[in-house]
């Protein structure tokens, strides 16, 4: 128990000095512990925004290769396709040629005529010619007096000459007109 005197105040137990003192802070003072609490702030916002950052390139490093992937894949189909197109198109512009060149030649009043027009065409004046045809074609053989040009030619027939074809012998070499060998050098040169 405790009594009070008026001049002194008796307090009797455990030594004051042991007791935890409560300190009075000024609540306009903001001192170390506000420093410190502002330092532990940036640090946590800083590091936050580090991760977040962090964060942020991995994922737009993963779109940039997905990104990647798919325009190369784009690219590779796209070379597909071109190349598809363009092996239709040779396909189908030989077919057209094929049945164009098929219907002249059924059209053409005169194969074999045709035949020694187009394979005299690429011969300068030669001293003796042998001009092999087709034996239908030869034997369907209208006037050449005009396509001769004054040329000494023997004309003969041969089964192995396509209707329409000719194979021509001079001296020094032979020039084989062809349709067929014509169609395939239209082939090789559009087929890549």
């Amino acid at each position: 128990m405790t009594t009070l005197s008026r001049d002194r105040a008796i307090l009797r137990g455990p030594d004051l000095s042991t007791l935890p003192v409560a300190k009075l802070v000024d609540p306009t003072d903001h001192g170390d512990d506000a420093d410190r609490e502002r330092e532990i702030y940036q640090q946590g916002w800083d590091e936050g925004r580090a991760s977040a950052e962090t964060m942020m390139r991995a994922e737009v490093e993963r779109a940039l290769l997905a990104l990647a992937d798919a325009a190369g894949a784009v690219e590779r189909i796209g070379r597909e396709w071109s190349a598809r197109v363009t092996d239709d198109a040779v396909d189908l512009a030989i077919e057209i040629t094929e049945v164009l060149v098929g219907r002249e030649l059924a059209a053409c009043a005169d194969p074999g005529r045709d035949a020694i027009v187009r394979a005299l065409a690429s011969l300068g004046p030669a001293d003796s010619v042998v001009v092999q045809l087709n034996p239908n074609d030869l034997d369907g053989l209208g006037p050449c007096d005009d396509i001769l040009a004054g040329r000494p030619i023997e004309l003969v027939g041969n089964s192995s000459v396509a209707s329409g074809d000719a194979v021509v012998t001079f001296e020094g070499g032979s020039i084989e007109s062809s349709l067929e060998r014509a169609l395939e050098r239209v082939r090789e040169v559009l087929r890549p």
